[in-house]
């Protein structure tokens, strides 16, 4: 039985296979196809995407469930706001107001850790789905009540003074 001996060019650093993503040397058995990406650069078929590369640009379940969590505390606090407001404690109620915006977005990052609890906090928003909209029309009678009663001030005094000339020309 004789052996059969390969005719292969001698092992050089020009033809030395290398990752064409970092430059690593790759082993080459010599049958087949050359390779040209090292294990970890290689793209298996069927393989999914890193989580980091599925993301880029996306937002995760956790993130989204997070962003309507944090969304729900805002909006009570906005109530408790539209309370404080009833209680005649304005100052109390604006200083909550100006600082929500800060709170929703640090309550969103402190939930994107636990989506448990943001799905806790976002069913209780869904039941209390009416309340926020009778508080939003409460927050809006609020804001327009006082500029109602100068307006409605205004008009009686003008229909009394309007009344009172009646009188002086009649008599």
């Amino acid at each position: 039985m004789t052996t059969l001996i390969r005719d292969e060019p001698p092992v050089t650093e020009e033809n030395v296979p290398k990752c064409e993503v970092c430059g690593v040397e790759l082993t080459y058995a010599g049958t087949g196809r050359k390779p040209t990406k090292c294990d970890e650069h290689k793209r298996m078929r069927g393989a999914k995407k890193p989580a980091a590369a599925a993301s880029e640009g996306k937002a995760s379940g956790n993130e989204k469930l997070a962003a309507q969590a944090a969304e729900v505390l805002y909006q009570i606090n906005e109530m408790c706001g539209l309370g404080l407001m009833l209680a005649k404690l304005f100052g109390t109620a604006a200083a909550i107001s100006d600082r929500n915006e800060a709170f929703r977005d640090q309550a969103y990052e402190a939930l994107k850790t636990d989506p448990g609890l943001c799905k806790t906090i976002i069913s209780a928003g869904a039941k209390s789905g009416k309340f926020s909209l009778l508080a939003a029309y409460g927050m809006l009678a609020v804001s327009v009540a006082p500029v109602a009663v100068e307006e409605i001030r205004e008009l009686k005094s003008a229909r009394a003074d309007r009344q009172a000339e009646a009188e002086e020309v009649s008599a």
